[in-house]
């Protein structure tokens, strides 16, 4: 009777049935009920027959080939999750497999917490560059506050370049040329009108990158401005060589505003671009040097123009500060 309902079930079924391009034989031997599929017995065919056996309301062979994946087939069922629910939800029947892995009502209560070693936590406002380093940020950020322009007499322990963990501003990542595109047109779309901006430059077939630091806002007139600021600054750095020299830095140059009204130059048809020329990004990813409006020179060589490989805008925000004066986020 049971092979009747079965072989009928399976004609009428082909789609749900558990016996698709195998032959198959049911044994009913004492009180259990064994599947048998020649040498090869599947476990996506066993569990169609788990399918087809509640349709058909076979209770030994249900019961028994669910036992059957549950003590043999942990890693089938594991890699099928998805499909077990899927198939099995709702079914009172099935749910011995649908209590394998339980759905938890709030996932959090069952997490096991454990603390993590702090050496093995990601920074806080780690740097995301593919040009800088947290050393070259920490370099940055005491330009910034001008650590680098106090007088050795005045110099104190608060005084020192920051190193990487007490850098006091997060560098926000706003464009980057190798993933948004070198025009200006993007460039002015991200980051106009954002205040407090670092831009890096990374030369074709070059260790070194170069970069400026503006402490306004950036504008796309129609026609070239300049912008006044008594607190912006051009700079190099040649990379790998980015260790802090004690409390100075021997291996990055800046060149600090002299000329304070040509300090920023505006304009759509350009990138970010320094004082009269200083440092100029031009369409199609070309920076332009021109000693002018800072001093001293960063560059060997002036009046030149190369290829960007990429460059980056950052705008620099100071982090806020807990009750002992000390930057948290």
């Amino acid at each position: 009777e049971i092979s009747e309902r079965i072989i009928n079930y399976q004609e009428n079924n082909q789609e749900n049935c558990g016996v698709r391009e195998y032959k198959s034989e049911l044994a009913v031997k004492e009180k259990s009920i064994t599947v048998v599929f020649g040498e090869y017995l599947d476990p996506q065919l066993v569990f169609d027959c788990v399918i087809a056996a509640d349709e058909l309301a076979i209770l030994d062979l249900l019961k028994y080939a669910q036992r059957y994946l549950l003590e043999n087939q942990i890693t089938w069922l594991k890699e099928n999750l998805a499909l077990i629910y899927l198939r099995s939800f709702g079914i009172e029947s099935l749910k011995d497999l649908q209590d394998f892995s339980p759905i938890y009502d709030d996932i959090y209560d069952d997490i096991g917490l454990k603390s993590c070693s702090k050496k093995l936590l990601p920074s806080r406002g780690a740097i995301v560059s593919t040009i800088m380093s947290s050393q070259h940020a920490a370099i940055m950020a005491s330009w910034i506050d001008r650590k680098d322009v106090i007088p050795d007499a005045e110099k104190s322990l608060n005084h020192s370049f920051y190193i990487p963990s007490q850098i006091p501003y997060k560098f926000k990542l706003l464009v980057r040329g190798s993933r948004d595109g070198f025009s200006p047109t993007v460039f002015h779309k991200l980051c106009d009108r954002v205040r407090s901006t670092i831009s890096l430059f990374k030369l074709v077939n070059s260790d070194i990158f170069i970069g400026g630091y503006n402490p306004e806002v950036w504008d796309s007139p129609l026609w070239p401005k300049y912008k006044s600021s008594d607190k912006a600054f051009i700079f190099s750095f040649t990379q790998g060589g980015s260790n802090l020299n004690g409390q100075r830095n021997n291996n990055g140059k800046i060149g600090r505003v002299t000329d304070h009204v040509y300090a920023l130059n505006c304009w759509r048809y350009n990138g970010p671009s320094f004082g009269k020329c200083d440092l100029v990004m031009h369409n199609g990813g070309i920076l332009r040097f021109k000693n002018q409006s800072f001093s001293p020179q960063i560059m060997p060589t002036e009046n030149i123009m190369m290829k960007i490989e990429d460059y980056e805008v950052f705008e620099v925000v100071e982090k806020i500060k807990d009750k002992n004066n000390t930057a948290i986020s």
